[in-house]
């Protein structure tokens, strides 16, 4: 099993935003600079420079720059890290969508 964090700079110009799609895995944004809204399932949340959002594995999501300037967001990709350094019932968890092990 692939045991990793992959972080990826996304970068969301003005009046813009990204595809709503969902993937296997579970992801963390943090936001460097810009403004927006995140939607994960059906909840919207404001988000600005310094925020960081969770998106869980399986949720619909979508990120959109609602600012004047280009958005720039690390989207952090968890490839089961979390869990080797979580103490306790991590996948028993709620926001575990779907067991993998």
């Amino acid at each position: 099993m692939n045991e990793t964090l992959d972080p990826r700079v996304v970068r969301i110009p003005p009046g813009r935003c990204n595809e709503r799609h969902k993937h296997a895995h579970e992801s963390f944004f943090y936001v460097i600079s810009g403004r927006g809204r995140v939607r994960v399932g059906d909840s919207l949340f404001e988000i600005g420079a310094g925020d960081m959002a969770f998106v869980p594995r399986w949720a619909l999501h979508q990120t959109e720059n609602t600012g004047a300037e280009e958005m720039v967001i690390i989207a952090i990709t968890d490839y089961n890290l979390a869990a080797k350094a979580c103490v306790g019932e991590y996948y028993d968890s709620a926001h575990r969508l779907k067991r993998d092990r």
